[in-house]
């Protein structure tokens, strides 16, 4: 008795004219952010917005844009401390 054990060669998920498009889309994302970075760095510059801020208790403010009226768009953080402690997460029995 013979045994023959063959292996298909995988095929690519993507076409080469797909990969090629999909590398475009993603040169052109992030060549999009980085300009719209550096604009968003030279209003904080020109309106003296901090670009991030650390707070006392530990949360983050980060420029993330501009709204439509001009004004600072900011992503921020927040601790958990504060539902830690009410739930006693902080204790360990």
């Amino acid at each position: 008795m013979i045994s023959v054990i063959t292996y298909a060669q995988p095929r690519p998920l993507y076409s080469p004219e797909q990969q090629q498009q999909i590398q475009n889309t993603r040169q052109s994302i992030e060549n999009q952010s980085r300009l719209m970075q550096a604009q968003l760095q030279t209003l904080a510059r020109q309106n003296n917005w901090p670009l991030r801020q650390t707070f006392a208790d530990g949360s983050i403010m980060v420029l993330s844009g501009v709204s439509e009226t001009g004004q600072p768009l900011y992503d921020a953080t927040t601790t958990n401390r504060g539902a830690a402690l009410t739930t006693r997460t902080d204790v360990l029995y």
